[in-house]
């Protein structure tokens, strides 16, 4: 008795295909239901209840295709990654840097880079696996059980390097935790964060990195961490807060309005640092989108793979280029490679938090 609405009435194809997944997880309840009963048993045993079996698997096959067919870009881009030497494949981990010749620079796991292969996996539909693979990263040294927080990098082999506490780090285990269905406990670990050194209540700003003993050691501002505060609130339904911050943050020297991107950083004498990113630019495409401004989003998204930061041979996201748009660094961070995934998903229409 569900009726399913016409296409004309989503905003986009994937947000048709998340009805119809509703509707067939009520139809399986449903049969849950009859199968309960004596005479239901019967009538599934019928020739009626085998072409209802037939017609439900043949509906699930279409929609994992229809799936597919949805974030094809996105998870083309995200498997092609796998296949470079950013990834390793028997620890299922991103190593941190290769250089444009896909040579490996760096083999450094940071939370940075690993997070976002969370919310990637969940941004391409494969939200088992991201679940997995954050349950993994809680068992590493990355993560601190007692405060429930995350240090900053381990080796390759596994052991702690920097046990520093990143506040971009920290909002991106907000935005992973909504990813895997635990947008709560992401809302409580936010409101933890604000009581900490990181948050400077005053000029309403994130420092960049504190000592486990919560000193601060690093008071840089990143553009890129207050864009995640963004998508962060978007996760927890304050839209109309996400889109205020937003407006805010293009009003400070964060902002380049000359050219529509993000600057690297300020310090906390507001003074600026105009190097432009691919990540803080990726993460801006997804702050935009997060806040329901998809058309701007798509539109800035193009813009920035005209510029010098993207390499559309490979696909992939140079490191940094300056505020003249010269490319500065061609390295490849799994951090950036990883974020154009998820800014993708989210123009093919993958809701944060869903």
């Amino acid at each position: 008795g569900m009726k399913i609405k016409g296409l004309e009435e989503y905003g986009s194809v994937r947000d048709a295909y998340d009805e119809i997944e509703k509707a067939l997880a009520m139809i399986k309840n449903s049969k849950t239901f009859i199968e309960s009963h004596k005479a239901g048993t019967e009538f599934l045993k019928a020739e009626e209840g085998k072409e209802f079996d037939s017609r439900m698997e043949e509906a699930d096959e279409a929609l994992a295709e229809g799936r597919k067919i949805i974030c094809h870009g996105s998870s083309e881009i995200y498997d092609m990654l796998t296949k470079t030497p950013l990834y390793d494949t028997a620890r299922k981990q991103w190593n941190r840097y290769i250089d444009a010749g896909q040579n490996v620079k760096e083999t450094t796991r940071q939370t940075v880079s690993l997070l976002p292969g969370v919310i990637a996996l969940a941004s391409i539909g494969r939200a088992g696996e991201a679940e997995e693979r954050y349950n993994l990263l809680l068992q590493s040294p990355l993560y601190d059980r007692e405060t429930r927080q995350w240090n900053t990098s381990m080796t390759a082999a596994q052991q702690i390097e920097n046990t520093a506490r990143s506040s971009c780090e920290q909002l991106m285990n907000v935005i992973a935790l909504a990813c895997i269905g635990k947008i709560r406990d992401g809302e409580k670990i936010y409101a933890l964060l604000m009581q900490t050194p990181l948050y400077n209540a005053e000029k309403k700003q994130w420092n960049e990195s504190m000592t486990q003993k919560k000193k601060i050691s690093d008071s840089t501002r990143y553009a890129s961490t207050h864009l995640l505060e963004v998508i962060a609130l978007s996760c927890f339904e304050r839209k109309n807060d996400a889109e205020t911050m937003y407006e805010a943050l293009k009003n400070t020297e964060f902002y380049d309005a000359s050219c529509g991107q993000w600057n690297y950083s300020i310090d906390e004498k507001q003074k600026l640092t105009d190097e432009r990113h691919s990540i803080k630019n990726l993460i801006g495409v997804s702050a935009l989108a997060a806040i329901g401004r998809t058309s701007e989003a798509r539109e800035t998204y193009g813009m920035l793979k005209e510029t010098r930061l993207y390499d559309k041979a490979r696909k992939q996201w140079n490191w940094l280029m300056n505020a003249a748009q010269a490319v500065e660094n061609t390295d490849r961070s799994a951090f950036s490679q990883l974020w154009g995934v998820i800014a993708l998903a989210m123009l093919e229409g993958w809701k944060l938090g869903r």
